[in-house]
């Protein structure tokens, strides 16, 4: 068996930290939107959680030697910002 990490050990972290990153955004986002609100008190330690989970994939990804696509984390990164461009009829904030 190869020391190195296989092609799918590699896809699977890097899959794994695009979504992280793509949550990590999202949930952020709506704590601070909600926050003093009890939708805000829940999602504080959830961003804290999703933080703490990329920070651990891209040290374990470090670790192994494995390469992280900058590419994937960039498309997932503008992938959840396009998701917020929706006709709401509200162009600069959410829709009530």
């Amino acid at each position: 068996m190869s020391t190195q990490p296989s092609r799918y050990l590699s896809t699977y972290l890097d899959d794994h930290l695009s979504g992280a990153t793509v949550a990590l955004n999202r949930v952020r986002r709506s704590a601070r939107t909600f926050a003093g609100t009890p939708a805000g008190d829940v999602l504080a330690p959830i961003a804290e959680q999703l933080d703490d989970e990329r920070q651990f994939l891209l040290a374990t990804a470090e670790r192994l030697g494995v390469h992280v696509s900058r590419y994937k984390l960039a498309g997932a990164w503008v992938a959840e910002r396009v998701g917020r461009l929706k006709p709401n009829g509200h162009v600069r904030g959410p829709s009530p």
